[in-house]
């Protein structure tokens, strides 16, 4: 309970106390005062009486024609009305403009993701946040912990499940298409490749950060079936280029083969010979930042440039 000194007890009363001189120096009447501030006459007279006492004054005089200011306040009401604009401005809910925005904004991306964050996306943040300064930079397994940690401000993955600690949305999902060159026997074959076709080649095997449970590796330990694996990676940079002057095989998100071939990649995918469950993109933020209005405008912006920049995963 609140001492009488609390200063945030006397801080409330004190506002309330306000709030009663600028309705009756607005009224000029107790009766009138009463019914907008839904108080009783008495109630009202007795924060009339707390406000003498405060200010040493009687502030409001009685007289025929209703009630006057004494020269205290009238001196008063322009700065408690001012106050009290302030105090109600602070109790609104925070308006944001990306216009007028200025502030840095941490985006933490995994480094697959961030090859299908096209340049037409950053031109649009740039356009209608021209004052935004948004720094990028690549996420390794610690993604979860940099977002709590105040590190990033938005962070961008592939996950299979979603840290108890954060918030998340998922912004699209992929799927596995197997991946050749053009000159590959697979390229061609049809319909596509059977299993023990797809299984006599040498393969590249892709490391998905973020992902606890491949759905590749369920899957293909589903029908104990071993491929040959030559070359693993989790680069990006590193995955694709062995794959186009090689007899190998790779297994890979439908995206991340739609953005190599966006930097030049001459590559063809297929269907694989069995079904995998979905691979989820998901965006991810903290508490600290889920209510902050600039927070919400880069998580839509980033929704919808997603939506509208990624071709639809077939094979071909």
């Amino acid at each position: 309970m609140s001492s009488p000194t609390d200063p945030t007890s006397l801080l409330r009363k004190g506002l309330n106390l306000l709030i009663v001189f600028d309705v009756v120096a607005e009224m000029r009447s107790v009766t009138a005062a009463a019914e907008r501030l839904s108080l009783t006459q008495s109630a009202l007279s007795h924060a009339l009486r707390r406000l003498r006492e405060l200010f040493d004054d009687q502030l409001f005089l009685r007289t025929p024609a209703g009630l006057v200011l004494t020269p205290r306040a009238q001196a008063l009401v322009g700065p408690i009305r001012e106050l009290l604009y302030a105090a109600e401005s602070l109790l609104q809910p925070e308006a944001f403009d990306p216009a007028t925005f200025d502030r840095e904004v941490r985006l933490g991306i995994g480094e697959w993701c961030l090859f299908l964050l096209d340049g037409a996306t950053l031109v649009r943040l740039r356009e209608a946040a021209p004052r935004l300064r948004l720094w990028i930079d690549t996420l390794d397994g610690d993604g979860a912990r940099k977002l709590q940690d105040g590190l990033f401000d938005v962070g961008i993955w592939y996950a299979d499940h979603v840290p108890p600690s954060l918030h998340a949305i998922e912004l699209f999902s992929d799927r596995y298409v197997g991946v050749v060159h053009a000159d590959h026997p697979l390229a061609t074959q049809q319909p596509s490749p059977q299993l023990q076709d797809y299984l006599q080649y040498p393969h590249l095997h892709i490391e998905l950060p973020g992902m606890q449970d491949d759905p590749l590796h369920e899957v293909l330990d589903r029908l104990e079936a071993d491929r040959t694996i030559r070359i693993s990676t989790s680069s990006f940079l590193a995955a694709f280029p062995p794959l186009t002057h090689s007899s190998l095989v790779g297994t890979v998100p439908f995206q991340l083969v739609a953005a190599a071939r966006r930097l030049g990649f001459e590559l063809v995918t297929f269907d694989l010979p069995f079904e995998t469950r979905p691979l989820p993109y998901c965006m991810f933020w903290s508490e600290r930042t889920d209510k902050d209005p600039a927070g919400l405008w880069l998580r839509q912006t980033l929704v919808d440039a997603f939506a509208k920049a990624l071709p639809p995963p077939a094979a071909g």
